[in-house]
């Protein structure tokens, strides 16, 4: 059963973490990127869309983990849940606000809210290591869906 939708219009400046509830099973970005990535080979043609509109936001090749897991579960300060899918990159959103270092679910990481290009629905955040090195992004998991190519 899908998680109830939290009520539009999305506030866009909730810190996106405070308490770690738990990891999900692990599972085999760049917010000026080109929004119409093609899949990458060897992913089946398997691309991930906002379920709101269907605008490709990434590929199923671009699947990532921290702390070992691709899916982890967050509650920010004013008690929303999120369960999120971490990619390398989401080329299909972009960045609202300033990034932030404030209640960070990612311990040495900034974040800044990340919504689709599209139709600007909020799909997750961007979150860039502090001492460099590569940003990533984690998604709504109920607010993405995977598609294969053909079908």
């Amino acid at each position: 059963m899908a998680s109830p939708a939290l009520p539009r219009p999305w506030p866009p400046a909730l810190p996106p973490a405070l308490l770690l509830l738990r990891e999900g099973p692990e599972e085999a970005g760049r917010p000026d990127a080109a929004a119409d990535e093609e899949p990458a080979p060897g992913d089946g043609g398997r691309r991930i869309v906002c379920r709101a509109c269907g605008q490709t936001l990434t590929t199923a090749a671009a699947r990532t983990a921290r702390g070992g897991s691709h899916r982890h579960v967050f509650a920010n300060p004013h008690g929303y849940v999120f369960d999120l899918a971490l990619f390398r990159a989401a080329p299909g959103c972009r960045g609202v606000g300033p990034p932030s270092t404030e209640f960070p679910w990612f311990p040495g990481c900034s974040w800044q809210v990340a919504v689709c290009r599209r139709c600007d629905i909020h799909l997750g955040w961007r979150f860039a290591p502090l001492a460099g090195g590569a940003a990533f992004h984690g998604l709504i998991a109920d607010r993405i869906a995977e598609i294969t190519e053909g079908n």
